[in-house]
């Protein structure tokens, strides 16, 4: 499950994001600790200026370039419509959307940017092992295994009453446990213990959906709910993700779905009409059918990335499984593999309709839509051009 660098620039950690107001883009954390970016720049979300337009009006990048003044970075997150970078001395740096950098400055530092930002000090957020990005919600991880977050806690995201559009950064009551991973979400938030359990808190609704329940993977009688809880049933747990309406994570060998599954979202065969609790996907029984009658043990799942598009598994093998609404309706609902990757995947990235897979060299291949450059090609497509869809993984165009 780790990058061997036989590439050059060698990508570390990938990270993207379809955000709510900027559409979508990614970022790749390199071998020599700096950042490129590439896709949609409205917001800044690129960290850097852009002189490329779509359809005229829409800045953006088609190819990765490098964050000016960002170097010593040993952690990132995209999420929503910000990106955060943990350096060296553990500060962290965001860009993007000004209300979710604002809340994270000093009032010494001067007013928040007005729109945009690129990337600025969080001067309120503690020092930090990790950061985690969510929509207008970022954590970081303390080297204590401590859970700090700020930006928008209007469904207690902050786990903090009385709720608020923004505030400043707050330690997250866990009850005392250490915090290995922290996933915050659009509404509702996530963390994984050391010891394999998943913590949760905010929303348990889907938002505008009367059918949508048990996104905090438990039956809650507040909602949303500020007191983070354990979700119980599971164990083991290494990796999650989530979206506005479900949330997937690896627990043992199995992955584990919940929330809303009319397309399919929940990986269990099929889709349909009820929310439901964390049960497992029948991606393990798909893996054992490919795998009949081979002398390996049996693969299990290593990553997990979702969006409202599709969610996907990364395989110990390296292999990717992607379920949801982008399959066939026939098929919504059943893990099919990835093809035409050039090796083993060790981590993916799902924005909008682009996929994005770090493999084990340390290359980046994207399929899928091209909207405002989002493959990394340095293909400037528009929504009509024959180009915008490309399902045959191809290399992202890094800065050397």
């Amino acid at each position: 499950g780790s990058v061997i660098c036989e590439a050059s620039p060698c990508v570390v950690a990938l990270g993207g994001s379809f955000g709510v107001a900027s559409y979508g883009s990614f970022c790749a954390l390199l071998d020599d600790k700096t950042v490129q970016c590439w896709g949609s720049n409205l917001q800044m979300r690129l960290g850097y200026e852009s002189d490329e337009l779509a359809f005229d009006i829409l800045p953006m990048s088609s190819a990765p370039h490098r964050v000016s003044n960002l170097s010593g970075v040993t952690s990132m997150s995209v999420g929503g419509d910000n990106t955060c970078a943990r350096k060296e001395d553990g500060s962290v740096l965001c860009w993007g959307l000004s209300d979710l950098v604002g809340a994270g400055m000093s009032p010494d530092a001067g007013p928040p940017p007005a729109s945009g930002a690129l990337p600025t000090r969080m001067d309120l957020v503690p020092l930090a092992k990790d950061v985690a990005v969510g929509a207008r919600t970022a954590c970081v991880r303390s080297a204590s295994g401590g859970l700090s977050c700020w930006g928008n806690n209007a469904t207690f995201q902050l786990a903090r009453r009385p709720s608020e559009p923004l505030a400043g950064p707050s330690e997250i009551p866990v009850g005392g446990r250490s915090i290995a991973l922290a996933a915050p979400g659009a509404d509702s938030m996530f963390a994984i213990t050391t010891s394999g359990e998943l913590v949760s808190w905010g929303k348990n609704d889907c938002p505008g959906s009367l059918s949508c329940t048990y996104l905090l993977g438990r039956d809650t009688s507040e909602d949303p709910d500020p007191v983070p809880a354990l979700v119980p049933g599971l164990s083991k747990v290494r990796a999650v993700a989530t979206t506005q309406k479900h949330t997937c994570a690896v627990a043992g060998r199995y992955v584990e779905c919940w929330g809303d599954n009319n397309d399919g979202q929940l990986g269990r065969g099929a889709p349909g009409d009820v929310s439901m609790l964390p049960a497992p996907t029948i991606l393990a029984r798909v893996t054992d059918a490919e795998d009949a009658g081979l002398p390996h043990r049996a693969d299990i799942p290593l990553q997990i990335a979702a969006s409202g598009m599709q969610t996907c598994a990364v395989m110990g093998s390296g292999r990717v499984y992607c379920w949801g609404p982008e399959q066939p309706l026939h098929e919504r609902g059943r893990p099919i593999r990835v093809d035409g990757l050039s090796g083993p995947a060790v981590a993916l990235s799902l924005q909008g309709w682009t996929s994005c897979a770090l493999l084990r060299s340390g290359v980046v291949e994207c399929w899928g839509g091209n909207l405002l450059g989002s493959l990394g090609r340095g293909i400037d497509d528009g929504i009509l051009d024959t180009e915008w869809v490309d399902m045959q993984p191809a290399p992202v165009n890094f800065e050397r």
